[in-house]
């Protein structure tokens, strides 16, 4: 929506299957002379691939946007999102809502490039407003009301000492789902990355010809709480008035009618894992 707040056209790229990050084959395929910048997403936590995705951006002269709302804590071999993969011209977005891995109830925080003015930030962050030593103020950009409060920054800066825990726990509670999951229940997997992604989410597609609001409800009953993330953007209302419209990205929709997102936090137990497995048997067995 950013994109369309500023006055820019959006450009949107189809899916990797496996990933289901941006394709990045696509992506080169979708450059064009007017294009600025590229806004790669990290799909829960899973980072695209910086490498190949920098070394696109730097062929032709583009700056990335990262949005990295699902991926604080996640790396890229060994060196952590957030990090700068390209000429340090990248800008990086994390996102601390209730449900992140890290977590200021509403909030986020801007990772800027070397040729970004850090003050013009500060003042766009909070009404314009230039703060001086002697307690004056000048306002001379057009700002707006995005800082935390003193409150939810106390509240991410709590938690940081547990992000390495939190990550470790998540990354094991995934493999356990990996392992619990019987591959006969022809459920699609996600990528089964332990030393990059975050696990922001656990996330199956359901198999071909299963109704996803029957499942849903029959996990309800089981009392397991199931999530989608995401339909496919372009069918949304606001962007078919576009001009999108089905089958213009067979990849992003497949996923988005079949995509499940299971229960996964660093509190749950080994056991809430088994008895979610369990679940998604029977539910399957209801639904199939």
């Amino acid at each position: 929506n950013v994109i369309l707040e500023v006055g820019a056209t959006p450009v949107l790229v189809d899916v990797d299957p496996v990933t289901r990050n941006i394709d990045l084959d696509k992506l080169e395929a979708a450059i064009t002379p007017q294009t600025k910048a590229v806004i790669p997403v990290d799909l829960a936590g899973l980072p695209v691939d910086r490498d190949r995705l920098y070394a696109i951006a730097g062929k032709r002269g583009l700056r990335v946007i990262e949005d990295a709302a699902q991926s604080f804590g996640a790396s890229w071999k060994g060196r952590y999102i957030g990090t700068s993969f390209g000429d340090q011209r990248d800008f990086v977005s994390f996102s601390f809502h209730a449900n992140k891995n890290l977590t200021t109830s509403e909030g986020g925080a801007l990772v800027l490039p070397a040729d970004i003015d850090t003050g013009l930030c500060e003042r766009l962050r909070l009404q314009g407003v230039q703060r001086f030593p002697d307690g004056g103020m000048d306002v001379d950009v057009l700002g707006g009301k995005f800082n935390l409060t003193d409150i939810a920054a106390t509240i991410g800066l709590g938690q940081m000492k547990n992000l390495q825990a939190f990550t470790a726990r998540r990354r094991k509670l995934a493999r356990h789902y990996f392992d619990c999951i019987d591959p006969a229940l022809g459920l699609e997997l996600p990528v089964a990355d332990f030393s990059n992604s975050n696990w922001h989410m656990f996330q199956v597609l359901l198999p071909e010809g299963v109704d996803r609001g029957k499942f849903v409800a029959e996990m309800k009953q089981r009392d397991i709480g199931v999530g989608v993330h995401y339909p496919a953007l372009h069918l949304f209302s606001l962007y078919r008035a576009l001009g999108f419209k089905e089958g213009d990205f067979p990849h992003a929709e497949d996923i988005g009618r079949r995509t499940l997102t299971l229960p996964l936090f660093p509190a749950m137990l080994d056991s809430d894992i088994d008895r979610v497995c369990t679940a998604l048997r029977a539910s399957l067995s209801e639904t199939a």
